[in-house]
């Protein structure tokens, strides 16, 4: 067992995050678009019997297992090296990793569905009510075959399938596919990838896939057959399940552009000089800069689309057309376009993907996508905002609580000062456990480190939180435009510490470190680490009282020392005042003239005895206490 695997393999045990090796570290740019090249397809005659579109040509719902629900077509068979895990099931995945509670949200769940038991094949089941995975778990390539289909008369056709799968742990080539033949299952030419934009270790939840299979049953379409293939050796995929039920195949539209994907980056890691093209979420006014809106669309009619168009638009005014041209039956394009810059309003920019041609599109529906980039004032983030996932510090067996870094790269386009790294921690982490954040450099160097805090169950988020935690650097950092850096939160070991992962990074942009063992990864789930350039960051909008703001002391309980920000909107007379728990005054912090922004006071705690003790600002007639703890 390699150690990629051992290590992305037991990230499961907590879920959320997979991981693989990291490269040297690189820089990134903008890449040109490939073209997908167009198979060749039946003859346009055939078109003259084929029945109307979206009409139902074969379903399958496995209402009697692997013999078949499908009109008498036949029995469906498994193959490839490890086939046996294909199996007719009503209850969901059980193994190692995942369990019953996992199974497909299907239209007829009820009367049955074939899973994919990756998870079940690679555990150990000599205890029944508990079972563990193997010594040496094997990478899994399987095939779930249909019987041969007919479909001389309906030669335009697409493939419709309800599925659900959760995976680890694969590298950057998808692991699942649709594979299409036309020679009675013969050969099997047409490989069609169905994870796509499923992260690692992610449940995808149960979801409708949707792929053209006309050119795949081209050579002979009364021998179609068509096959659900995980494909593990050239994936690492060991792990989870995959659940597939509702099968159909329809008859496509004369017309039917569809739009297939669209974002608001353009990434490649081995093509790139900077990371400035990897996928922001929340851009700071500071940082805004040009982004690489593009999208992929299909013709998935049965005829050629004439003038063909792809629109984007932005609600902030950005609108511009890229004329494709005509577009052959099966082909599919992808488009850029030029010069899209956020305005600096600040809030969410929502942009528009959409494509159109001469014709009447039979199902208009399909032809746009949404995407959308906010803009902040102080905020850098690359995640989606809403936790759906966590990290796990289980890396080891030897060490299930070992210490790691974890973050995400950024690009600085203009120079700025950095004041705090956001973090959200999840739900199962060790209250009491102790953690910090650093700043690295682009050899992934530390150049800046903040205080220790302590977790109290107030910082842990569940499913959907957004609760972030704010760690302050001592001193701001002044970074430097044109660089990468790399902000991580540090876990020590000894305990549980579970970080928040929302959205998909692209490979080698989002790292972790196994710090016993001294090696780098990366993972493709986003951890929910920021970048956070607000001077006035430990102080919440709601310990803001007639302009003036406290902060909670950090880290608390305090150690050694400790620091209390706090900010003005006009120049005032200011006190802060410590006293213990009896009211007497311990200590004067401040006293004198203070201008309007931000403060911080450092409390030398050293001399203090164990104990709560009560900070109170007073500035003009806002008075405001806050508490802190303080240890040895």
């Amino acid at each position: 067992m390699n150690r990629l695997y051992t290590l992305a393999a037991l990230a499961l045990v907590s879920g959320g995050l997979s991981a693989q090796r990291v490269a040297a570290p690189k820089l990134h740019h903008f890449g040109a678009a490939e073209r997908t090249p167009v198979a060749q397809l039946p003859d346009q005659a055939a078109m003259d019997a084929s029945r109307d579109e979206g009409d139902v040509v074969f379903s399958e719902d496995f209402a009697n297992g692997f013999a078949g629900n499908n009109g008498g077509v036949g029995a469906w068979t498994t193959g490839l090296a490890n086939g046996n895990g294909w199996v007719y099931s009503h209850t969901g995945p059980n193994g190692a990793y995942s369990d019953n509670s996992e199974i497909i949200a299907s239209t007829t769940v009820t009367n049955g569905f074939m899973i994919y038991q990756s998870d079940s094949l690679n555990s150990n089941w000599s205890n029944p009510t508990n079972p563990v995975i193997v010594a040496s778990p094997v990478e899994l390539v399987g095939a779930l075959i249909s019987p041969v289909i007919d479909l001389s008369a309906n030669p335009y056709v697409q493939l419709e399938f309800q599925q659900t799968m959760r995976f680890c742990c694969s590298n950057d080539d998808r692991g699942h596919f649709v594979e299409v033949s036309s020679d009675g299952g013969a050969s099997w030419p047409t490989r069609i990838p169905v994870d796509e934009g499923i992260a690692d270790n992610d449940d995808s939840g149960t979801h409708t896939k949707i792929v053209n299979i006309t050119a795949g049953i081209a050579g002979d379409p009364s021998q179609a057959r068509i096959r659900f293939v995980q494909d593990g050796t050239a994936n690492q995929i060991t792990h989870y399940h995959w659940q597939v039920d509702d099968i159909k195949i329809t008859v496509v539209p004369m017309h039917d552009i569809r739009t297939t994907a669209a974002a608001t980056y353009y990434f490649n890691f081995d093509a790139a000089a900077t990371f400035d093209s990897v996928r922001y979420t929340i851009i700071p006014q500071s940082q805004l800069r040009t982004m690489g809106l593009n999208m992929t669309f299909f013709n998935n009619g049965q005829s050629v689309e004439t003038n063909t168009t792809a629109h984007f638009t932005c609600d902030d005014g950005f609108d511009q057309n890229v004329s494709v041209g005509d577009m052959a039956q099966g082909s599919s394009e992808t488009v850029f376009a030029d010069g899209f810059v956020p305005t600096n309003s600040l809030g969410d920019h929502n942009i528009t993907f959409s494509v159109s041609a001469d014709d009447e599109d039979g199902n208009p529906a399909n032809n746009t996508l949404t995407d959308k980039v906010t803009v902040s004032q102080y905020i850098y983030a690359r995640d989606d905002n809403s936790r759906s996932g966590n990290t796990t510090n289980t890396q080891n067996p030897a060490e299930p609580n070992a210490a790691f870094l974890l973050g995400n790269w950024f690009h600085i386009k203009e120079a700025v000062t950095l004041y705090a790294i956001d973090v959200v921690f999840a739900t199962g982490s060790d209250v009491g456990s102790i953690v910090n954040c650093q700043l690295l450099n682009d050899a992934r160097e530390p150049i800046a480190e903040t205080v220790e805090h302590e977790l109290v169950a107030g910082d842990l988020n569940a499913l959907n939180g957004n609760h972030f935690v704010t760690f302050m650097f001592d001193e701001p950092v002044d970074l430097v435009a044109g660089s990468d850096i790399l902000p991580v939160v540090q876990h020590f070991g000894g305990s549980l510490v579970r970080i928040g992962v929302s959205g998909v990074s692209q490979a080698q942009t989002s790292l972790i470190k196994d710090i016993p063992g001294d090696e780098w990864f990366y993972t493709t789930s986003t951890p929910m680490v920021r970048l956070n350039f607000d001077q006035t960051a430990g102080i919440e909008a709601n310990d803001i009282r007639n302009g003036v703001g406290l902060g909670q002391s950090f880290p608390n309980p305090a150690k050694g020392s400790a620091f209390i920000d706090f900010s003005l909107v006009n120049g005032s007379m200011v006190t802060m005042q410590l006293h213990d728990l009896s009211g007497k005054l311990v200590r004067t912090l401040v006293n004198g003239n203070m201008a309007q922004g931000a403060h911080r006071v450092e409390v030398n705690t050293a001399d203090l005895q164990e104990g709560v003790y009560f900070y109170t600002l007073t500035a003009g007639d806002t008075r405001a206490t806050k508490r802190m703890t303080v240890v040895h």
